[in-house]
């Protein structure tokens, strides 16, 4: 009789295949890997006690009772493991269990779908915005001025960029007494110098003398856009300056305060008052945040100053004081409200660069500082009576060696200019040591005494007053005056041939004005400051 090894329950398999699907023997239906883990586990068990009771003989006159005792164990063991794992496959808990699992996965899979979905959706809108934006920003770029721009990088190398603040508004097209035509109210040449973050401004008059050619012959330069666009614009403006004209932007009055409010609002010292009703309204001298509409009536008003000179000098001056405060905060804002901003000028802004453009300009001017590095000058022109017209004619002479320096990356002015009876800023050369034509109040050329005298009830304003004075190189002593109530800071002098200094005092401290000393102030020294209320140290 040849030996028989204990088999499985259930017979043997054919050796070589496997079931792909293991059965439950009660309901048929597919059971799980771990009811299938626990199954095999009982087979391996059954096959080493298989393999442990082959050491045994199985000759059927030997004792086999150890044999036996075996084969009961194996027996056992088989029928206790696969008890075990139907129990386990029909019990509540492991129905609920995988039921619970099957809906996680069912979830996971909506919320993941849902999220893919948001985000092809969020890509395809922001690319959506970012193209309407593109399109409102570019709308007003005809070929004939794309092909007269060179479209270098801004952001990457120094570009010439040509402002233009028209009188366009909402308002006025509704007022049929304009006759639907709009001026260029405001013409800055600009250097924009992302490498060295260096801005420099110059204002060009509206009535700057310019021969247009063609049918259009002379004209003042404020016309050129009216007549021929904004292409005649930066031809009028290149012929004029003789610098290429790289960018190209435009701004209505409606824009302007729509930049400002987007911004918060932005800090200017006016430097008088301000009661203008052409220009839109009134505002007090000093310190203050304007909103947009106060900032436009600063840009516009010439009125206010009728009765001291060309208003259109202190006019131009209060633009570029009104556009350095913009770069200041825009330059300080978060991206956020950067982009805020450049969404509200694509409404009103007219210009060949693109959002992308802009804020990476934005993101290259990160950290510009506005006091050293930013620079404002006026044109030069002299006013001439010319064929019954009052026009502004260029200074070539002293236009050609502001603009050497203004190529070199340097101020186009040589020095801070501060009007001596306004105490607007008409000129100012930064405090940048690099620069070669940088301010007196950085080189300390000056010299003399100068007395310091605090007029506020706020302490300690002579001594912080008397340090910035410092650094222009002269010598000071503080003291108060003989009343506590003044308002604006003066600078007395007493000669013409101080008036420079005393103009550079006032830039350093940042407000008040110079006076020509008319007998009322005794002036121990060069200069005599009163500091007022306008001065916070």
């Amino acid at each position: 009789m040849s030996a028989q090894y204990p088999q499985e329950r259930g017979g043997n398999r054919p050796s070589g295949r496997r079931s792909n699907r293991a059965y439950s023997a009660e309901s048929r239906r597919p059971v799980s890997r771990r009811v299938r883990d626990r199954q095999n586990a009982g087979g391996a068990n059954s096959r080493r006690v298989a393999q442990e009771a082959s050491a045994y003989s199985l000759d059927p006159n030997a004792d086999n009772s150890e044999y036996q005792k075996y084969s009961r164990s194996a027996a056992a063991s088989r029928h206790s493991a696969r008890s075990k794992a139907r129990e386990f496959e029909s019990s509540g808990h492991y129905v609920g269990q995988a039921r619970k699992r099957r809906k996680r996965r069912r979830i996971l899979a909506v919320v993941l779908s849902s999220l893919a979905v948001i985000l092809v959706a969020g890509v395809a809108v922001a690319g959506g915005w970012l193209a309407k934006i593109n399109g409102n920003l570019n709308s007003g770029i005809d070929s004939n001025l794309a092909a007269m721009l060179s479209g270098n990088s801004a952001a990457s190398q120094p570009s010439y960029f040509l402002i233009l603040g028209t009188d366009e508004s909402e308002a006025r097209d509704n007022d049929s007494s304009f006759g639907g035509t709009f001026r260029a109210d405001t013409i800055i040449l600009a250097r924009v110098d992302p490498i060295s973050k260096k801005v420099a401004l110059v204002s060009i008059p509206r009535d700057t003398r310019v021969d247009l050619g063609g049918d259009y012959g002379v004209q003042k330069i404020n016309a050129a856009s009216t007549l021929g666009g904004a292409s005649l614009a930066v031809q009028a403006v290149e012929n004029l300056t003789g610098v290429d004209v790289d960018h190209y932007v435009e701004v209505n009055f409606d824009g302007f305060e729509g930049i400002v409010d987007s911004l918060g609002g932005i800090e200017v010292n006016v430097p008088i008052d301000i009661n203008d009703s052409k220009a839109g309204g009134s505002l007090k001298k000093g310190k203050q945040t304007l909103n947009g509409k106060q900032a436009l009536i600063l840009c516009r008003s010439r009125h206010s100053y009728d009765s001291v000179g060309a208003g259109d000098v202190y006019r131009s001056a209060n633009q570029r004081l009104v556009l350095t405060a913009i770069a200041k905060k825009m330059m300080s804002s978060d991206a956020a409200t950067i982009a805020n901003t450049v969404s509200t000028m694509s409404e009103y802004v007219t210009t060949d660069l693109s959002s992308t453009d802009i804020l990476a300009l934005a993101q290259a001017f990160q950290g510009f500082d506005t006091d050293s590095n930013m620079y404002t000058a006026q044109f030069p022109t002299t006013s001439q009576y010319l064929d019954n017209v009052w026009y502004e004619v260029a200074d070539t002479d002293t236009w050609s060696a502001m603009k050497e320096r203004m190529d070199a990356g340097e101020s186009p002015a040589e020095s801070n200019e501060v009007d001596s009876t306004t105490g607007t800023v008409l000129a100012t050369t930064g405090n940048s040591s690099s620069s070669s034509s940088s301010s007196s109040s950085s080189s300390g050329s000056y010299s003399g005494k100068v007395s310091v005298l605090n007029g506020t009830s706020t302490s300690g304003l002579a001594s912080k007053a008397a340090s910035t004075i410092s650094n222009l190189g002269f010598t000071t002593s503080t003291g108060n005056a003989n009343t506590q109530d003044y308002t604006s800071t003066i600078v007395v002098y007493n000669d013409d041939s101080h008036q420079k200094g005393a103009n550079a005092i006032v830039s350093a401290l940042g407000c008040g004005s110079a006076v020509k000393n008319d007998g009322s102030y005794t002036v121990s020294g060069k200069f005599l400051v009163v500091l007022g209320s306008d001065y916070s140290g």
